[in-house]
């Protein structure tokens, strides 16, 4: 009801707070290169390139460094051989999160 002879009107819209942005889309993606100490540098090549979590796993059982949660780590192997490197990455949009994985054979020389 309005008050003396004035028009007014009420619209009512529901909103939500905080709510979760939609999840990005990933593509875990690397490289890498041997350095001139024999440690391997892996670069990561992911998109998207910031926002994201890193967990590698080098494959290499031997070390106490096989994992790693920098974003471009280097790895230094035991070993010369052929390994199995993974790079899961983790966005978190809102209170959502998405992962993904890639995987790839690694020679070491």
């Amino acid at each position: 009801m309005c008050p003396g002879d004035t028009c007014c009107a009420t619209v009512c819209k529901q909103i939500n707070v905080g709510a979760a942005l939609s999840l990005v889309t990933l593509k875990p993606d690397f490289w890498y290169q041997v350095q001139s100490n024999g440690a391997l540098l892996f670069t990561n090549k992911s998109t998207p390139a910031t926002g994201i979590t890193c967990l590698w796993n080098f494959g290499d059982s031997v070390s106490t460094t096989n994992i790693s949660t920098a974003l471009s780590p280097s790895h230094t192997y035991s070993a010369p051989g052929v390994y199995q490197v993974t790079l899961q990455i983790t966005a978190f949009t809102g209170g959502d999160s998405s992962v993904s994985t890639y995987t790839s054979i690694v020679n070491v020389p």
